[in-house]
């Protein structure tokens, strides 16, 4: 179970960087502000669509999230096999 949810975080984020990559940042790094939005990155804002923008900053929000839960579930098997390990020997 753990490999697979690594993979899909591994496969989710070269997905975020490639995005990203193209579309010249993501909405975290970049601003919303008088009715136009625009994507940051590098020190450089791009200006895209809302739902491109929307786009990005939910995907960037799961990036995150899903980063910081794969950690704390692998620090919890880990954790998990050393108690494990422990009481067996």
């Amino acid at each position: 179970m753990g490999s697979g949810i690594f993979i899909a975080v591994i496969l989710n984020f070269a997905v975020w960087a490639f995005v990203g990559m193209s579309l010249g940042g993501d909405a975290l790094n970049g601003k919303a502000a008088s009715g136009k939005y625009f994507l940051g990155g590098k020190g450089r804002l791009t200006e895209v669509s809302r739902a491109v923008y929307a786009y990005s900053y939910a995907h960037t929000l799961v990036t995150i999230a899903s980063f910081a839960g794969s950690l704390g579930l692998g620090l919890y098997l880990e954790i998990r096999g050393l108690r494990r390990a422990r009481s067996q020997g």
